[in-house]
């Protein structure tokens, strides 16, 4: 032998039935100016969780290759809801399910499995938060509080395959959200006041001078309106932060 490649010899492709251990040729191929000669072949689903082994053999040799033994796992697909908002220091949950799936587009849960969680500001480091369980369902649940104000990521991971499933969130201070709600309530009640008292005295003049002078009275008395309502909210608010 002089390191010269095999040039255009036929190469058989096996794999062993793992139910049944029966040797199955799926390809052949001739080798190259290079001496090579590779195929593929698709995970079979029936292969799933399964050890699967796979040679060449050269016929003309009567030389078989080395055995390759590979694991086959089924594909795994991961869903995650978490709340578009959360308030700073109060415990919201992530919720889940891994599935998997045995035949084509045929998905069944997957339980017993653990996921690990991930939870950390856009643009920070990632950080692992904990780990939770699947159920017989394929549902996991997993509580957790943010201590700062901001915009976090959320990711959960399967670890058996690399399943992932990423969403975001808003964090907010319990006193922020009040404000929001305030502003909110002023503008919705100004609103609110101009179209009802608009609409009444155009109603009973006929006048458009006056009905929108009207409306302008009543946006100002609604606005004043809806922020004092939700002002007291408010207020409430800071008096129970204060306590705390």
């Amino acid at each position: 032998m002089d390191g010269s490649p095999f040039i255009d010899v036929l190469v058989e492709f096996y794999y062993w039935d793992p139910e049944t251990g029966n040797a199955v040729k799926f390809d052949e191929r001739y080798t190259d100016v290079n001496g090579h000669a590779e195929s593929s072949i698709t995970a079979k689903y029936d292969w799933g969780c399964k050890w699967v082994d796979f040679a060449v053999y050269l016929p003309d040799y009567d030389k078989w290759g080395t055995t390759h033994r590979l694991r086959v796992e089924y594909r795994t697909r991961l869903t995650l809801a978490v709340p578009d908002r959360v308030i700073v220091g109060k415990e919201f949950t992530v919720r889940g399910k891994l599935e998997y799936e045995e035949f084509q587009n045929k998905w069944y849960p997957l339980s017993g499995r653990v996921v690990n969680i991930y939870i950390y500001p856009v643009g920070g480091v990632e950080r692992k938060v904990g780990s939770a369980t699947t159920g017989a369902d394929g549902t996991y649940t997993f509580s957790h509080v943010v201590d700062e104000s901001g915009t976090y990521i959320v990711k959960v991971v399967f670890p058996g395959t690399g399943a992932t499933a990423i969403l975001s969130l808003i964090s907010m201070k319990a006193l922020d959200v009040a404000k929001t709600f305030v502003k909110a309530s002023a503008v919705l009640g100004g609103v609110s006041g101009a179209v009802g008292v608009s609409k009444y005295i155009y109603n009973k003049t006929r006048n458009p001078a006056l009905s929108f002078a009207a409306g302008m009275a009543g946006f100002i008395g609604g606005s004043v309106a809806g922020a004092l309502a939700s002002s007291i909210i408010l207020a409430l608010a800071r008096a129970k932060a204060v306590r705390r």
